[in-house]
């Protein structure tokens, strides 16, 4: 059902914004921007995101699987801005 909303959105040419919640990120592939807080991006990961470096490297680790990849992380209050590669 994922896959069928996210590509029904791009069909309408509309962004799709996610807030992930499952452990595997392959099912938001296609969206345009992954929001997740430190603990869900640590739970993708396999890595630690207490520190802004840890962040980062989870985000390249997300990256750089081919899967859908987090454009910003949560962080308390605020957020970190990830910026994606061009």
């Amino acid at each position: 059902f994922r896959s069928e909303a996210i590509d029904a959105a791009k069909r309408a040419g509309k962004p799709v914004l996610v807030d992930p919640k499952r452990r595997d990120w392959s099912a938001y592939s296609g969206a345009s921007i992954i929001t997740p807080n430190r603990r869900e991006l640590s739970e993708a990961t396999g890595l630690p995101c207490e520190s802004d470096a840890e962040a980062e490297a989870a985000v390249a680790r997300a990256r750089g699987s081919g899967r859908a990849a987090p454009a910003d992380v949560a962080r308390g209050a605020g957020r970190n801005q990830l910026r994606r590669s061009r």
